[in-house]
């Protein structure tokens, strides 16, 4: 051991290194890759959180803000507005929002966006809850073909997706107060709105769009009449004086009404977009229902001033048609003046006019066999207020017929009314007493007095005569001179006494039509009576109105119910 040497010793103090490539990854590279691995993680949740990106055209910004403003549906987040922009031609605003995930199956060709901003308008008040809030953009789902660029609506829209009901058009010769949101009321339950409205393609009339919420459309049936309302119907014609009112929001925007038959109630409900026609009034209905027609005229001797085209024509207080025309026919040459009255008359209205088992007649010959009857027809007083006139059919066969025979279509004998036939006879008896000869009758009255006086003083002289022979012969020729002085006297009094007969006469005649038209059993007293009575109701109404105003004022928005 000892006999090494210093240099094998000292390789056995210090080996030879062996060097080895070593295999796999060095542990050094685990923090950088978690690294990368963690962001690219972070990248593709990122990338699948974000839902698509869309842009929505409005009019205006008002209220959006980049990065705060919303995009919602039944008010929960569904996206949020990145970018407020012009579009190119500086014509719109192109706001840029990045939905989320869940709204991208909402995304079609129909979806709907609008603001939702405070609104007052006078059919209702919206979007209140903005004030603290700020605006927002409410959104709904469509269906159809995706879409990622909308055009945003100014206006939220009357009828959403989810709401269930039918759509119906009204044809209307105008469009009146009705407006979008006129509300649609059945027996003045609100059940609908006007949605839309617009212009027919041939002009003559006005398509008007409504909705009808379930369950209430099941109401409209092929018979459903609809008519338009308004917030206060104030009436002043031949019938009286009519007037009602509603609420404030009704008299303010007026409203449709609708209403079917009873012999519709179990019918089936109509389809789904059905046309029907609007009415101006619930009045009209009634008219619109009795299709047949015949038009008679009348040829009125006096004046017509009082009756309009609509006055109703009335048989027996019930009315079966309304005059239609009035006009003036003038002949110079022939000094003639004719004011023909055209009415329609509805035969659906009397019922007996045919006979069973016979053939049917004709309008002329109804008309003719009612004039041989005894038909006529005279002019009335429908109400004092207002003063106009209506036409009264009645049977009076002791009447002349007297007709013009001028034109083709059937023609009514007319009678003077009774105000007419009093003013009638009382001319004539003025103008017999302004024809008697007064003056002659004084003259003649005093030159007889003045010859009874000469007698009287001839016969005081006879009396106080001594003489009493030939008293008998100067007492006859007194009594032949005063024969003669009085004789034409009584002639003229037998002709007086006969002409004021006659007046008197013609003045009871009078008096007794005057106590006929303003006696207490007449019709006229029973229509006077009848205005005081409306005129107390209305005074009443008025009376209550406002004393409910001053007690509840806030019923002028909420209505009656508080509603």
């Amino acid at each position: 051991m000892n006999n090494k040497s210093l240099d094998q010793m000292e390789d056995e103090r210090h080996p030879e290194l062996e060097i080895r490539a070593k295999r796999g990854i060095s542990l050094i590279w685990i923090i950088p890759l978690v690294a990368a691995l963690t962001a690219l993680w972070l990248v593709v949740k990122t990338v699948n959180e974000q839902g698509p990106t869309i842009t929505i055209s409005f009019k205006e910004a008002r209220g959006l803000m980049e990065g705060k403003t919303q995009i919602r549906y039944k008010d929960v987040e569904m996206g949020k507005v990145t970018s407020v922009v012009l579009s190119p031609d500086y014509r719109e605003v192109v706001v840029t929002a990045e939905m989320k995930p869940q709204a991208e199956k909402m995304l079609a060709a129909n979806s709907k966006f609008w603001v939702v901003r405070p609104r007052i308008s006078l059919r209702e008040v919206s979007g209140l809850n903005t004030l603290l809030s700020g605006a927002y953009i409410e959104m709904e789902p469509g269906q159809g073909p995706a879409k990622k660029q909308f055009s945003g609506l100014e206006h939220p829209p009357m009828i959403r997706s989810d709401q269930s009901g039918s759509k119906f058009t009204l044809r209307s010769s105008s469009l009146g107060s009705i407006s979008i949101g006129t509300s649609v009321l059945f027996r003045d339950l609100p059940v609908g709105e006007v949605v839309s409205y617009d212009l027919s393609k041939s002009s003559n009339f006005v398509n008007i769009h409504v909705f009808i919420h379930s369950p209430f459309n099941w109401l409209v049936k092929k018979s459903t009449r609809f008519w338009k309302m308004s917030g206060m119907d104030f009436t002043m014609d031949a019938e009286g004086v009519r007037l009602k009112t509603s609420s404030l929001p009704q008299l303010l925007t007026g409203g449709i009404a609708f209403d079917s038959p009873l012999s519709a109630v179990s019918s089936p409900p109509t389809v789904d977009g059905a046309i029907f026609a609007l009415h101006e009034s619930a009045d009209m209905i009634q008219e619109a229902s009795y299709k047949e027609k015949i038009p008679v005229v009348m040829f009125f001797d006096g004046s017509v001033r009082g009756l309009k085209p609509g006055a109703p024509v009335e048989f027996h207080g019930i009315k079966v048609g309304k005059v239609v025309n009035i006009h003036l026919e003038m002949n110079l040459e022939k000094e003639l003046i004719r004011i023909p009255v055209i009415v329609h008359i509805e035969p659906e209205r009397f019922e007996g006019l045919e006979t069973p088992g016979q053939d049917k007649k004709t309008p002329d010959s109804i008309i003719a066999k009612m004039i041989e009857k005894g038909l006529r027809a005279r002019l009335k007083t429908g109400s004092l207020i207002t003063g106009q006139l209506f036409i009264d059919l009645e049977m009076n066969p002791e009447s002349p017929v007297k007709l013009a025979g001028v034109t083709k279509i059937p023609e009514i004998p007319t009678l003077p009314s009774t105000l007419n036939e009093i003013t009638a006879s009382l001319s004539r008896m003025a103008s017999r007493i302004e024809n008697l000869p007064l003056d002659e009758i004084g003259q003649e009255t005093h030159q007889t007095l003045v010859q009874l006086g000469s007698v009287l003083e001839g016969m005081d002289r006879l009396v106080r005569a001594p003489e009493t022979r030939g008293t008998i012969k100067n007492a006859n020729r007194l009594m032949k001179n005063l024969n003669k002085s009085i004789q034409p006297v009584a002639g003229r009094m037998e002709k007086i006494s006969s002409t004021l007969a006659n007046s008197l006469s013609e003045l009871e005649q009078t008096l007794v039509m005057i106590q006929k038209v303003a006696g207490p059993d007449s019709k006229l007293h029973l229509r006077m009576v009848e205005v005081t009575r409306e005129l107390s109701d209305t005074s009443r109404s008025i009376r209550d109105f406002i004393d409910t105003m001053e007690r509840h004022p806030e019923s002028l928005l909420m209505g009656k119910g508080g509603n």
